[in-house]
């Protein structure tokens, strides 16, 4: 009688154990897979924000000029280019 309390005792020991090893690999799990997250969404951000920052420097660099003067009917007429609209 011992022997059958002390082997469904040791089944209930490793039952246990085998529980929280699962429920410790499951925890583990999902903290590993917020700190991906967390680091690619981290550089996801700064590629953007290296992409914003060059098209402002390019926006900045690139000599478009927008210029408005009177054509022969005396109307503003709009010239974009590189190069301005001789009036």
């Amino acid at each position: 009688m011992f022997c059958v309390r002390l082997f469904n005792f040791v089944n209930y020991v490793l039952l246990l154990l085998g529980l929280c090893i699962l429920i410790v690999t499951y925890v583990l799990l999902r903290v590993f897979c917020f700190i991906v997250l967390f680091c690619v969404l981290f550089l996801c951000k700064h590629i953007l924000y290296y992409c914003h920052r060059v098209s402002i420097q390019l926006q900045l660099n690139i000599s478009y000029h927008i210029i408005y003067c009177a054509g022969p009917s005396g109307r503003a007429v709009l010239g974009v280019g590189l190069r301005p609209l001789a009036c």
